[in-house]
């Protein structure tokens, strides 16, 4: 969850967070990303409430997966904003990654979108933050999450069922954005915004994991409804034969 531009000197690179410059320590930004311990533990609790139809179970590592991250974000964005350097920019922005990854594979597999184009709109997401990354200065360090919030926009129109939901989450994107953005330009003698980005962008991680279950519970049901349905089916026939046989007995 970070912004850095490599300085000219020593090649050490200058954290460019109001926190550091005024105090020349990120205290705030660090223990604020404890906030992501929260949608773990919400997800991990509605995870082991959720009984998956049979086919589905193998589908759970994704979802556990899903609830684990923020985890490894916390523990990431932690490190390098106590300790910036290029091993823990890292691992700041590869959990970030998988993340979105995971949550997007997980709710257009659960919308029913197929496997080719899935991997399509991931190979875009990549293509574009690998690409607004290449602009570090541009909406002061934020480029590179543009292409998520662009993410959630279109996962919003292309999953009516859940429209509301991704619309909201989306919004709460923008706003978590923003706040980033205007950690420097707003910068006074306080401690600036981006504290308040880790905790907007921790409910946009539990409304994603939320999300991604109860998709993945009403497919079950709907599973478990199909089998129920077909075996009363079944069963009512069975008489009707049985009935029909006994007319024709002589």
């Amino acid at each position: 969850m970070s912004s850095i531009t490599p300085s000219i000197a020593n090649a050490h690179y200058v954290v460019a967070y109001c926190e550091r410059l005024n105090f020349g320590a990120e205290p705030v930004n660090t223990l604020s990303n404890l906030v992501f311990i929260a949608p773990a533990l919400i997800g991990s609790y509605r995870l082991c409430l959720t009984k998956p139809a049979p086919p589905e179970k193998i589908h759970q590592q994704l979802n556990w997966a899903l609830c684990l991250l923020p985890l490894a974000i916390a523990l990431g964005s932690m490190l390098f904003h106590f300790q910036p350097s290029r091993l823990t920019q890292a691992l700041d922005i590869l959990p970030i990654c998988l993340f979105a990854m995971v949550a997007t594979w997980i709710i257009l597999r659960n919308a029913l979108f197929s496997q080719r184009y899935r991997c399509m709109v991931l190979l875009l997401w990549g293509a574009a933050s690998a690409l607004a990354s290449s602009w570090p200065e541009f909406l002061a360090g934020t480029a590179f999450y543009v292409p998520t919030l662009l993410l959630l926009i279109g996962c919003s129109w292309k999953i009516p069922e859940h429209r509301r939901t991704l619309a909201l989450l989306a919004s709460l994107f923008a706003i978590a954005l923003l706040a980033r953005a205007l950690d420097l330009p707003w910068c006074g003698a306080g401690s600036g915004t981006h504290a308040f980005w880790h905790a907007m962008a921790a409910v946009v991680c539990s409304g994603l994991i939320m999300l991604g279950i109860n998709q993945g519970r009403a497919k079950s049901g709907r599973a478990r409804s199909g089998q129920a349905s077909s075996g009363q089916a079944s069963s009512g026939r069975a008489p009707d034969h049985a009935k029909a046989h006994m007319k024709n007995r002589p």
